[in-house]
């Protein structure tokens, strides 16, 4: 799952500071790792709760959330 949330924001972190700006870039990318730091351990933490045993994000969408949010997760992936 890590590698799922992490794996799309390191391709697309250069583009995403040119477009933002010197200021921009270095005030919101420190922000925008904690925000993914703070989401990816709560994620953990209910996958340890209910002893997930999903391979990737879709699947723990499907597996946490069921059909509807899994089907929307996985087309936010496929169009990213």
């Amino acid at each position: 799952m890590f590698k799922s949330l992490v794996g799309i924001g390191i391709l697309s972190l250069p583009i995403a500071f040119s477009k933002s700006g010197w200021l921009g870039g270095i005030v919101f990318l420190p922000i925008c790792g904690l925000a993914m730091l703070y989401l990816n351990t709560e994620m953990m933490k209910i996958a340890d709760r209910k002893h997930s045993q999903a391979k990737n994000i879709a699947e723990f969408s499907y597996e946490i959330a069921g059909d509807t949010f899994g089907s929307i997760t996985g087309f936010s992936l496929f169009i990213a």
